[in-house]
């Protein structure tokens, strides 16, 4: 008894299962045009050429490739109609049904998945709904300092609007301004206004004497900048 050696690892290609277990051509996604004037027409998954089958005895016509099939038995089954030559390998498959369905929905310009009306997958089932939602970027709401124009902003705003305009008071103090006005109380006086709303506290004294105003303090914080009106 011949011992023939240790033996080197399973080729994964002698147990492989697939559809093109018969003849692998590795020669890529090039013109097959390329190998008419040699022997092979490729290379296997080993390296070795893949010699073409009808070299030696010429390329014949659509005449020999007839005889050639009934000769092997194919014309009396029926079978040379659907029988076609894969040009990478050189090698006459026969086309089962299956593919031959294919081929005529391609050819009545159907596509392979069915008629234009036929689903052939299922219906999408959307998890989120198409509703938009604004969220803020952060947890805190915004200060109201982010809605209160800059001294510039005033001036540059009063300029379109063609104001000549001295000077800039603040919302509260205006707002002791007004009240003077309204109350009209004669002769001279003093008005304190305290404005407590959006997250600010705001407390300006000034002196009114017939329509004239001179502001004498302005004090207020932003009381940690939180709007507590609408919390």
């Amino acid at each position: 008894m011949m011992d023939s050696g240790p033996q080197g690892p399973p080729d994964e290609y002698d147990f492989d299962s697939s559809d093109e277990e018969d003849v692998r051509n590795t020669i890529g996604n090039i013109p097959v045009q390329w190998y008419n004037s040699f022997a092979h027409i490729g290379y296997d998954t080993s390296g070795r050429p893949i010699m073409r089958p009808d070299f030696a005895e010429g390329q014949g016509d659509s005449i020999d490739e007839f005889l050639k099939r009934v000769d092997t038995g194919n014309g009396e089954m029926n079978l040379e109609w659907r029988t076609v030559r894969d040009p990478q390998t050189g090698q006459c498959v026969i086309l089962s049904d299956h593919d031959l369905e294919f081929v005529t929905r391609m050819a009545a310009g159907k596509g392979v998945l069915g008629d234009e009306g036929s689903k052939p997958f299922e219906e999408w089932n959307e998890w989120f709904s198409k509703d938009v939602m604004q969220m803020p970027v952060t947890a805190h709401p915004p200060q109201k300092r982010s809605f209160i124009p800059s001294i510039l902003d005033r001036r540059r705003t009063a300029a379109i609007a063609r104001l000549n305009v001295l000077r800039v008071v603040s919302k509260p103090t205006a707002a002791a301004f007004a009240y003077a006005l309204y109350k009209n109380i004669g002769g001279e006086h003093d008005v304190l206004n305290a404005d407590l709303a959006g997250g600010t506290f705001h407390v300006p004294i000034l002196t009114e004497e017939d329509g004239m105003f001179e502001v004498r303090l302005t004090a207020g914080t932003h009381v940690d900048g939180r709007d507590f009106c609408r919390s």
